[in-house]
């Protein structure tokens, strides 16, 4: 497995299958229920709101899923 450093933090190359991507955004679409918008900054993951991080991610898949099918 590749490891590169990229602004202090350790970002892994892993290989995912185009299953295992979309079984990951589902499993996001799940995770948005527990958005909550009346909490602070301090308790929030990185301090970002549930849904942008979701929009996040779901954004880097739907790249990774278009280069997988060419």
């Amino acid at each position: 497995m590749n490891t590169y450093k990229r602004n202090s933090f350790f970002i892994m190359e892993i290989k995912f299958t185009d299953a295992e991507l979309e079984t990951i955004s589902a499993a996001l679409d799940e995770y948005a229920y527990y958005d909550n918008e009346d909490l602070s900054e301090d308790e929030l993951i990185g301090g970002i709101p549930v849904i942008d991080r979701i929009d996040s991610i779901q954004n880097k898949i739907e790249q990774l899923l278009t280069l997988n099918r060419g």
